[in-house]
Order: C-alpha cells, then structure tokens, then sequence
C-alpha cells in the first residue's frame, strides 16, 4: 500500500468512527426525550396495566414473557418494572445474567425512591456486580432504603459500617442528605 492510500484509509476509518459517535449520540439523546417525556393520563393507565401483565408473568415464573413486559414498563420510566429488570438481569431469569444491566436499571429504579431498587442498587455497589466495589454508595443506597421504607434482613448498613473507617461514613451520610434535597427538589 501507497502512503497515500494508508492515509485515505485513515480519513475513511475516521469519518466512519465520527458518523458511528452522532448516531450514537443521536441514538442516547432521542431516547432520553422519549424518557424524560410526562405521560398522559392514559399511557400511565396502559403502563399500568402492562406492569399487572409483567408482574403475572413473573409469579407464574414465565420469565421471558414477563421480561419483554416489564422492560417496556421500565423504558417509560416505572421505577418498579426497572427494579424487576435488574433483579432479572442479576438472577439469570428469562435473560443472560449481565451485572451491568441489572447496576444500570436498578439505578434508575433508586434515583426514583423505590426502596428496593435503592436496596438492589446499595447492594450491588457493595458487592461490586457490574461495578467496582464501593463500600461509600453501598452505604449510601442501602441508608435511603431504609428510609424509604425497606426493611433490611441483618441490617447490611451496620455491616457495612463496621468495615468503614469514619470519614467513609460521614462521607456516605453527606451523600445522602444531598440526594435527599435533590430528590425534593425532583418532586416538585
């Protein structure tokens, strides 16, 4: 090969990339819109609905069927289906186990308030599945959980409070009360 048509290539195989990175902007951007977009009356009657259809699916452990139900649900933003999503992402359950799935969808359920999506998502850090270990948002997590409702078996917040030193809990403590009046903040 010519240095000229090394360098053609290049130019190709850049402008290839850049076209990739627009339509995958584009891709991130207009699915965004679509999410952030306030439902009508009617759209949050059908996803209701269609979570009833997921949820039977899922008791009656056909888990495919309730996978497809509840991902529709949790792209329109319904914090539980996106709980259930990452629980099956995580649980191998009518899907291929993928940890960062089941970490992406369970934050979106958190950033929402959903207990258990806060659980799952406190959990997760503190495991490190999908993720890298962070004993400082497992803390976290698992703290708004608790006072958003979720009963938690063997108290995981003191667990993980005996492995933390005290700046990492002051630390996990500041981060909560800031989503807090940033969650406040959301809802109104």
């Amino acid at each position: 090969m010519t240095p000229a048509e090394i360098f053609s290539g290049v130019i190709i195989a850049i402008i290839a990339a850049s076209l990739i990175g627009i339509a995958t902007i584009a891709y991130k951007f207009i699915t965004n819109k679509i999410l952030s977009k306030k439902l009508t009356p009617q759209e949050k009657q059908e996803m209701k609905e269609e979570f009833k259809i997921a949820s039977n699916y899922y008791e009656k452990a056909e888990y495919k069927e309730a996978f497809r139900w509840f991902r529709k649900c949790a792209n329109l933003g319904h914090a539980e289906a996106q709980y259930f999503l990452a629980t099956m992402y995580k649980e191998k359950k009518g899907v291929m186990q993928n940890y960062k799935e089941a970490l992406k969808w369970a934050g979106k359920s958190a950033e929402q308030g959903d207990a258990e999506g806060q659980y799952l998502y406190g959990y997760m850090h503190y495991k490190g599945l999908g993720t890298a270990k962070n004993l400082i948002k497992g803390y976290m997590w698992f703290n708004l959980s608790s006072k958003s409702g979720k009963t938690h078996v063997g108290n995981p917040k003191s667990i993980m409070a005996g492995q933390m030193n005290a700046e990492e809990i002051a630390e996990a403590e500041r981060l909560v009360a800031e989503w807090q009046e940033e969650f406040e903040k959301r809802q109104q």
